[in-house]
């Protein structure tokens, strides 16, 4: 028996999308153009409003980064079916182009890679510059290719001072004017696109998708035209006049004084820590280039791509670290160092986003003792640096998920596999954390004085994937990465960016003692000092983009005492940047962050 308009039930197509069942989205759509819907019926009756749908439950917490990609997916499918049929039916409506990239400087993808696939699942044709994309990359693309729109993401407050340059440089190469411009990331605001003149800011991709149809079509029906902006916000970067020095302060480095504030016991002064100190910073206090905190000749914080050359050298970030007056000096092995053959049979990262299937990941080869040994030189190097001094020596490393979705599988495949091919990537989990083990227990035998892993696995509403999901194939691979620390009295401590909420317990419960670094764009300080303060350790949350990088040294001064005000009160608090103090930070800003800390967080 045939199916009719009359009898065919939509809802099922609209429940298929949210679903992510792409097959049987297919498999519906061609019944209900069989019975006699119009294609495009479809999409502004039915699939738009699902994807709607998907991107407010996404906003609100109720979908997480697996369902919004599979739902992409399955509106992606639907639109490509369809396509054909539209183009062949009376004002059959083009694909419009949109280009989108992260900026120069910003080599992180995430939230471009979503809002591609929620944009994509919306019929757009996306070109995809990648990411570190510099102005005038933007302007040929532009030229080339004529979008209705033009995205700009980044990640970092650092890099975001690019977004409006950029668009800058399309207002000077007379591009600007006739499409839209639209701007997301996690520390941009609504206030910073008006000030760019953005027509378009989405707080997350989830609504990404909605936000452009909306626009798109107001501009279609001659509604919107394009903003201007409000002030030149590429001149909002602080620069260093070299008015501020780094003051005296009471209490050297010590790391007696940063194990008693990870144990809960009274210290005399809050201590400082950064993940990363660039190496602008580092040479204008030393007087001599030595690199940054992390590197000579890289950035890993940035990624596998940019761990190249060596850790900072011992000696010149032992005579940092105590002018500065923090307690530590970390040596970074944060990517796992899984490999393939090569052509010519020689080893090469397979850091390239190609491993996709089981066969992909026989064919690797694992980290051994020697990628170990890599490392834990440097260990012994800076041991032996901080003999006759009080500082402590210890591990920013293990970011086994993160290797995973990043840069060895990439983020849609890695979500999805998460609910599709979950036996694999617990498999490639527990390579990751037998290795990780391995690391841990060679470096206590060394002698490192604390371990502190860093796994980034939320973004400013919540956990990547569900939280029991997750607690099952990260949790226990976690707890095995710093067994051999914890049962040496070796102290934990825990790096993730977004709102960990939902994973707090089960750090504390699994012997973590601190957390990095409380962002400012998912994470309200004073929420959680009433929360957790008495259970573990917080560090960090003095936001980078304001006031470090956009604020005054007086704004600067007067958010720590903020903090202090309220973090200090009882121990338990680290203080220190929402993230790293690179380069983009106004020297004297990051000397007055020194500053109150020392002056403010003295008990």
């Amino acid at each position: 028996m045939s199916v009719t308009k009359e009898s065919f039930d939509t809802t099922e197509i609209h429940d298929a999308i949210l679903n992510g069942q792409h097959g049987r989205v297919e498999a519906l759509l061609n019944e209900a153009l069989a019975a006699g819907y119009a294609p495009q019926a479809l999409v502004n009756d039915v699939l738009h409003p699902a994807m709607n749908e998907v991107g407010e439950r996404f906003s609100t917490g109720e979908f997480f980064l697996p369902d919004l990609i599979l739902s992409a997916e399955a509106m992606k499918k639907a639109i490509v079916l369809l396509r054909p049929r539209l183009a062949a039916s009376d004002g059959g409506a083009k694909s419009e182009n949109v280009v989108i990239g992260t900026v120069s400087g910003d080599v992180h993808d995430i939230g471009k890679n979503l809002v591609i696939a929620t944009l994509e699942g919306s019929g757009y044709n996306v070109i995809d510059l990648g990411v570190d994309v510099t102005p005038q990359r933007f302007v040929d693309a532009v030229r080339e290719h004529d979008p209705v729109v033009v995205g700009f993401s980044a990640l970092l407050s650092t890099t975001m001072v690019n977004v409006p340059k950029t668009i800058q440089a399309l207002e000077d190469a007379g591009l600007r004017q006739g499409r839209l411009i639209a701007v997301g990331g996690a520390p941009m605001s609504q206030r910073n696109a008006e000030e760019w003149g953005a027509d378009i800011y989405a707080a997350d991709a989830g609504t990404a998708a909605r936000m452009v149809n909306e626009r798109v079509a107001e501009k279609a029906a001659g509604k919107l035209h394009t903003a201007e902006k409000k002030s030149h916000a590429a001149e909002t970067v602080v620069h260093a006049t070299g008015a501020v020095k780094l003051e005296p302060f009471v209490g050297g480095s010590d790391f007696e004084r940063f194990k008693a504030v990870l144990r809960g016991n009274k210290v005399d002064r809050v201590p400082n820590f950064e993940n990363l100190v660039d190496d602008q910073h580092v040479t204008k206090l030393l007087g001599r280039y030595a690199g940054n905190t992390l590197a000579i000749g890289g950035d890993p914080a940035k990624g596998a791509s940019e761990a190249t050359g060596r850790p900072m050298h011992a000696r010149d970030f032992v005579e940092f670290a105590e002018m500065v007056g923090q307690d530590v000096l970390m040596v970074e092995a944060l990517w796992t160092p899984f490999k393939r053959r090569g052509a010519d049979g020689s080893l090469v990262a397979a850091m390239d986003r190609k491993l996709k299937t089981r066969a992909d990941w026989e064919a690797l080869v694992m980290p051994d003792d020697a990628d170990i040994e890599d490392k834990m030189q440097y260990v012994r190097e800076y041991k032996q640096a901080t003999k006759g001094t009080r500082l402590g020596v210890g591990l920013l490393y293990a970011a086994i998920f993160q290797t995973l979705y990043e840069f060895a599988v990439g983020l849609a495949d890695a979500m999805k596999m998460c609910y599709e091919q979950r036996d694999l990537m617990e498999e490639m989990l527990d390579a990751s954390a037998d290795y990780y083990a391995r690391f841990t227990a060679k470096a206590v035998a060394e002698g490192v004085d604390f371990v502190y892993m860093a796994d980034d696995f939320a973004w400013k509403e919540g956990l990547f994937i569900p939280p029991a999901l997750f607690k099952e194939i990260w949790l226990p691979r976690a707890q095995k990465v710093v067994a051999p620390a914890l049962a040496a009295g070796i102290p934990a401590m825990f790096h993730s960016d977004g709102k960990v909420d939902d994973a707090i317990d089960w750090l504390v419960d699994s012997g973590f003692v601190a957390l990095n670094p409380m962002d400012p764009y998912g994470v309200d300080y004073r929420d959680y000092k009433k929360r957790f303060g008495n259970r573990i350790t917080l560090m960090g949350n003095i936001d980078v983009e304001f006031p470090l990088v956009h604020g005054t040294p007086e704004e600067v001064d007067k958010d720590v005492r903020a903090h202090m005000e309220v973090l200090k009160a009882g121990g338990r608090y680290i203080a220190g940047s929402s993230h790293s103090v690179t380069n983009f930070v106004p020297h004297e800003n990051y000397l007055t962050m020194l500053n109150a800390i020392h002056r403010y967080g003295v008990y």
